[in-house]
């Protein structure tokens, strides 16, 4: 019974965390796509571009603060979603 509703509950919220796992994955890659442009020799090798890697760093960071951004605005969501839900429970919530 509780591995019934567990499933029935996980495929529920399948769908509220898609997006949120599907931003993490890309951020992730696109991090470490960057992160390992600055390591790599043939981009150390480039001598006509001497901001290059701070320019990848850069963009490192700007990943990483959108990434940060996108969380909260997700929680700010999921918060709000959450308590319509409660509100709607105990019947203090405006009616659809």
């Amino acid at each position: 019974m509780l591995i019934k509703l567990s499933w029935r509950n996980a495929k529920r919220q399948s769908k509220d965390y898609l997006l949120y796992l599907i931003t993490l994955i890309c951020s992730a890659s696109f991090l470490y796509a960057f992160n390992s442009l600055v390591f790599s020799d043939s981009v150390k090798d480039i001598s006509e571009l001497e901001i290059l890697p701070y320019l990848i760093i850069a963009t490192s960071l700007l990943i990483i603060f959108h990434f940060r951004v996108d969380r909260q605005l997700y929680d700010e969501l999921y918060a709000q979603k959450a308590q319509q839900r409660v509100k709607y429970l105990y019947g203090i919530g405006p009616s659809k």
